[in-house]
């Protein structure tokens, strides 16, 4: 019950300064991971609706609790009965006898052999598996808000690449055309430089493209409408977690939640199964009945206490058939439980395989930058000394825009591959985002 409501809090009572629905980068220049994922969780309505779930199975806990618990019954009952009589002597009579009666009737359940009891647990069972699936949600929240996030960074550094490169290119065409009128260069050259120009700005017109769906998708995901500068990090010690997500996955919401169902399934079918067994309750009963006519009165006052002794004997197969029903389900909830096991295991180790594998095309992404800006600084020493032509310079040039978009999207990779595996070990919820907000941001 407490992870529930330390949840409500950290989704429904977030920061006003974090919270506002739609911040604009007016307000902060900057923004943290930790400060979108908190605002992500607190404006995404799914959670909202999870919760209102949960707390439906919580009420179903005390319904199933109720069958220890005594009842008590009160009933009211009012007529009017009109008589009327004809004599021999032809002489008539009418008479009203209204009557009224009052009772009221406790039943304390004594023995029904654990069927309550396995409702209690089955409603429990439930309740677990609810607070589950509300973790497995708030991961795939945080992960919709997670990739947003490094979407709108790659593809703000592509953009920025894909215009330093066409503002080059422009300047190239600028001097070229120059070197024309001089009689310095051929047509030949000029052609081939501004068929560069028109390529770079091509790269930048998509690039232009590619941030403005990113930054829809970060709106959607997070309510967070012209971000500022996005300042973002990768989860501790997530080599670590890599290292060992083969054997780290059984905790994993979804597994967690299986397993709560078929435990659920499991508590129902034993009640189903002891509904054909009689119960033993405990009964008392007040009763009070008045009887006014017109030429009478007559009170009945009564009590009476004792045992009662519920056996069922022919329900027509009805009650067999929701036990052998229950049973089905309950084998099923058991399938159910491999399968997500294996899932679980299935996506940590695919997640930690696909991250070890993102940090190697990281590395090499960034030793093509840095080639690639070596290489572009040598071919600008080689045009200068009339060793190579202006359009091989060019060409380097191309070539460093293709090494940075490169890289941007390497980087990307990793560290939503990062967060994959903290999401893959069923770490990535409002419980660990409430961790982290206690401490200082990191940097």
């Amino acid at each position: 019950m407490n992870r529930l409501f330390a949840r409500c809090l950290c989704v429904c009572f977030a920061p006003l300064s974090l919270a506002a629905p739609f911040l604009s980068a007016q307000e902060d220049d900057s923004l943290h991971l930790i400060e979108v994922l908190d605002i992500a969780l607190a404006n995404n309505p799914l959670l909202g609706s999870e919760i209102s779930k949960l707390n439906s199975l919580r009420a179903e806990i005390s319904e199933a609790r109720a069958g220890w618990l005594p009842t008590v019954t009160a009933n009211y009952d009012e007529s009017q009965s009109n008589s009327s009589y004809t004599y021999q002597s032809g002489e008539t009579r009418n008479d009203d006898d209204p009557s009224s009666a009052q009772s009221i009737i406790i039943r304390q359940p004594l023995w029904d052999w654990g069927k309550t009891k396995a409702n209690v647990e089955s409603a429990r069972a439930r309740f677990r598996s609810g607070e589950s699936t509300l973790s497995l949600v708030e991961g795939r929240v945080l992960m919709e808000a997670l990739d947003a996030f490094f979407g709108v960074q790659r593809d703000r550094e592509v953009m920025r690449a894909a215009a330093q490169s066409a503002d080059v290119m422009q300047q190239q065409v600028d001097a070229t055309e120059q070197r024309l009128a001089a009689g310095a260069t051929i047509l030949t050259d000029e052609a081939r430089v501004r068929a560069r120009l028109y390529s770079a700005e091509g790269q930048r017109a998509q690039a232009e493209g590619a941030l403005a769906k990113s930054l829809a998708a970060f709106e959607r995901a997070t309510s967070i409408s012209n971000p500022g500068n996005l300042i973002g990090i990768v989860p501790d010690n997530v080599e670590g977690l890599a290292d060992v997500a083969e054997d780290e996955w059984a905790e994993h919401p979804s597994v967690m939640a299986a397993k709560a169902s078929e435990r659920s399934a499991y508590q129902s079918f034993k009640s189903e199964q002891r509904s054909i067994w009689p119960d033993i309750s405990l009964t008392g009963q007040v009763r009070k009945i008045e009887n006014t006519g017109s030429s009478y009165v007559s009170e009945l006052d009564e009590s009476s206490f004792g045992f009662k002794f519920d056996a069922p004997i022919y329900q027509g197969g009805a009650q067999f058939a929701r036990a052998r029903r229950a049973r089905a389900l309950w084998e099923s909830a058991q399938f159910g439980v491999q399968d997500s096991e294996r899932k679980a295991r299935e996506g940590a180790i695919a997640a930690a395989r696909i991250y070890h594998y993102s940090r190697q095309r990281l590395n090499a992404a960034t030793e093509q930058v840095q080639a690639s800006e070596r290489a572009f600084l040598l071919m600008k020493e080689e045009v200068a000394a009339a060793r190579k032509s202006l359009v091989d310079q060019l060409d380097a040039q191309n070539e460093l825009l293709d090494a940075r978009t490169n890289l941007a999207y390497a980087t990307r990779d990793s560290h939503v591959a990062a967060w994959t595996v903290l999401f893959a070990l069923g770490r990535l919820d409002a419980e660990w985002l409430a961790g982290m907000k206690r401490r200082p941001l990191p940097k």
